[in-house]
């Protein structure tokens, strides 16, 4: 799922063209003829998804447009635009602030082009709340997002509902999972009248959604959210990174109402997808964090190192202390170590149980 900048792009590259000719001098000038060598270079390695080889590129772009173009022209609001979305992805120190400043350049000129619910402006709206990077300016964010959406529902529904996604995506990387929540609701709703279950879209959104939930406590929220999405990848041979992860997040959920076992099958499935020729090592779906220590520790932190072995569920037993550089933290690194839960390792296909495992707490 890309984010609305991607989705935007075909217009925007084809609004540049198609204004070009208007606005150049002279189309065989050494800027134009330099300007179209540099952009085409942008334009490859943005197609890939190169965000460091794209950055110096579309900076070059915009000095060499503004040596071409008129200043308050369509086509360098256009290239702000790319240039701070490239900056956006590579989240380069400073980067925010500057996009924030190409961005806010921009708008008046896209908004007198295109119209303010026009894609450009959302998109540059999106940009806009993405370039904070800042959780304490989260309510600015909320406010530029909730303004993309009242924009987006002049392009109709399903244009309504990438943005939804797209706005509780970019909450997320803020870390705010409560404000992110309600944006990726409406997102799966939207997709799921439009499209149903069986599309990767709405399987995306109902797995983000579920994680948010997971993530807030509410595992009972997060179970048909994700099994629903699991649904979805499996029938789609090329979704298997999304399939694990959406397997993950339910073996957490079910693990948090305390039906472990219900939990096996999904364990056993995860090891067969990471498995080589039928092999795999047991690898942690759910670690728990040890609980805040009650008792003082010393400057530095302490670490407790636990040994455990996995039956062929993945679940553990026996845990011991191997380790510890205090001892007060030994029962509190136990409990946390017991509540883990690991896919079972395979042996020809086979899960067996694993022995002489480690975990390494740290307290501080």
């Amino acid at each position: 799922m890309a984010l609305l900048s991607r989705s935007f792009a075909f217009c925007i590259i084809c609004q540049l063209l198609l204004t070009d000719a208007i606005a150049a001098t002279s189309h065989d000038s050494p800027e134009r003829i330099a300007f179209n060598s540099t952009y085409d270079r942008y334009l490859r390695a943005e197609r890939e998804h190169r965000w460091t080889d794209a950055l110096p590129a579309v900076e070059q772009s915009l000095a060499l447009g503004l040596q071409t173009f008129r200043e308050d022209g369509i086509n360098i609001a256009n290239l702000r635009v790319k240039l701070a979305t490239v900056l956006n992805r590579t989240g380069k120190t400073g980067g925010g602030a500057r996009a924030r400043s190409l961005l806010g350049a921009a708008r008046p000129v896209l908004e007198a082009a295109y119209g303010t619910d026009s894609l450009e402006v959302v998109d540059l709206l999106i940009e806009t709340a993405v370039a904070e990077h800042d959780p304490t300016r989260l309510i600015r964010t909320v406010s530029l997002l909730r303004m993309a959406v009242k924009n987006a529902r002049q392009g109709g529904a399903e244009m309504l509902a990438e943005v939804n996604f797209t706005a509780g995506t970019a909450l997320l990387k803020l870390r705010s999972s409560s404000a992110a929540e309600p944006f990726l609701a409406r997102s799966q709703a939207q997709y799921h009248e439009i499209f149903g279950d069986a599309d990767l879209r709405t399987a995306v959104a109902s797995q983000r959604l579920g994680i948010v939930r997971l993530r807030k406590r509410n595992p009972g929220g997060a179970l048909p959210l994700l099994s629903t999405a699991l649904k979805a990848f499996a029938r789609h041979p090329h979704a298997r990174a999304q399939e694990v992860q959406t397997l993950t997040a339910l073996v957490a959920a079910i693990e948090r109402t305390g039906r472990h076992d219900q939990a096996t099958p999904h364990c056993v499935r995860v090891a067969e997808m990471l498995a080589v020729d039928g092999n795999a090592a047991p690898w942690p779906i759910v670690s728990t964090p040890p609980a805040t220590p009650r008792v003082p520790v010393t400057d530095g932190g302490a670490e407790v190192v636990v040994g455990f072995n996995l039956d062929e569920r993945g679940m553990i037993f026996n845990p011991i202390i191997i380790s510890s550089t205090d001892g007060r933290l030994n029962a509190a690194a136990l409990r946390a170590v017991r509540k883990d839960r690991y896919t079972p390792k395979l042996a020809a296909g086979t899960p067996v149980k694993a022995e002489g495992l480690t975990r390494r707490l740290q307290f501080h």
